[in-house]
């Protein structure tokens, strides 16, 4: 009776440590080159530099910084682009821009900041107001809005918490998301700069650019669940050893502020989260000149309470530098490559779950 129950155990031990490894494993796919890429729309229109793309269905809105303006395009079922409106131009009046960075879409309206206001349209490319915002409330992070109009972004001056909560007349409500702490040789440091997306719940999803940590709270501001990333991915806790060492170096010269982890964009596609990461994929560091960055997309299922990294990918190393891109149906990634100015489209088996 008791060989049996020992035996019992050792199988559940077995069972556990399995799960407890293959949770936190999770394998790289490797992306091929891409299947299509372009610099403009029928060789009319050019692209600048695209900062935001959002995906509503067949259509597409890419945020043109470069250009002051936002483009409304269909994707034809060969993934050509065809331009429908633009939104916005050079100016300083209502329905023009000077610095047009982000941009979001909620209940057929098109959200653009310009510095710190944002200009909302209807998505038929009509103008309706400008919300304006206390202070200098820079929105140069992803921001989102919820049913009511209300605005969440991230805070980039000095508080000591992350997130910014104002009602849809710009008036600030309240403040959360703690700041991220972490240690370097008893230095104690923090991160406040966050990207966000909206679940469909309703549910704000961040991401901190420097700690690879992802948060769900409430709209109110209560804390759902956090996922560290760094312990899911080996190449994003090398990374972080790495860029430590590169900190203090920068820190002996004088250097007083060093971003650690390239989260450059995040996007959302149902209930799946993609974030965009620079990393190194070595581990060892001597000199500046062993670094080479390799880019990765992590796929993250916000379904749940819990989140939880289900997908890496791997893109060509040197043949890929993006600043913005989104998700398509039929497993296609559209990404803008800030070298080349050009859109790249990816053929990804399995990207959308």
């Amino acid at each position: 009776m008791i060989r049996k129950l020992v035996v019992f155990v050792l199988i559940i031990i077995v069972i556990f440590v399995v799960s407890c490894i293959s949770d936190r494993r999770v394998n790289v796919v490797k992306i091929t080159k891409p299947i299509k890429s372009f610099d403009s729309i029928g060789n009319k229109i050019f692209f600048g530099k695209i900062t935001s793309i959002i995906n509503c269905g067949d259509t597409l809105y890419l945020n043109d910084a470069s250009n002051n303006n936002v483009l409304q395009v269909f994707i034809e079922k060969d993934t050509t682009l065809r331009l429908i409106r633009t939104f916005g131009r050079t100016g300083a009046g209502p329905g023009e821009f000077r610095e047009n960075w982000m941009i979001y879409i909620n209940n057929g309206r098109l959200y653009v900041e310009n510095i710190n206001v944002i200009h909302v349209f209807l998505l038929q490319g009509k103008f309706l107001k400008i919300i304006r915002f206390p202070g200098s409330a820079s929105f140069l992070e992803q921001f989102v809005v919820d049913n009511r109009e209300h605005i969440y972004k991230t805070r980039t001056s000095e508080s000591d918490y992350c997130i910014a909560h104002y009602d849809n007349n710009g008036n600030f409500v309240s403040e959360f998301g703690e700041l991220i702490p972490w240690e370097y040789k008893e230095r104690k440091l923090s991160s406040n700069h966050r990207h966000l997306v909206m679940s469909d719940n309703e549910e704000i999803i961040s991401v901190s650019v420097e700690r690879a940590q992802v948060d769900k709270f409430t709209r109110k501001g209560r804390i759902i669940s956090t996922l560290k990333l760094e312990n899911k991915f080996d190449i994003l806790k090398n990374t972080l050893d790495i860029q430590k060492k590169v900190y203090e170096k920068d820190r002996e010269k004088g250097v007083k502020y060093v971003s650690f982890i390239n989260i450059s964009y995040i996007n959302k596609f149902g209930n799946q989260l993609y974030i965009l990461f620079a990393g190194y994929d070595f581990k060892r560091f001597n000199k500046f000149s062993d670094i080479e960055l390799h880019y990765y997309l992590l796929a993250v299922d916000i379904s749940g309470e819990s989140c939880k990294l289900t997908n890496i990918y791997s893109f060509p190393k040197h043949d890929f530098y993006s600043s913005a891109f989104c998700i398509l149906k039929n497993d296609l990634l559209l990404t803008y490559n800030y070298d080349t100015g050009s859109i790249e489209i990816y053929k990804i088996p399995g990207l959308v779950e």
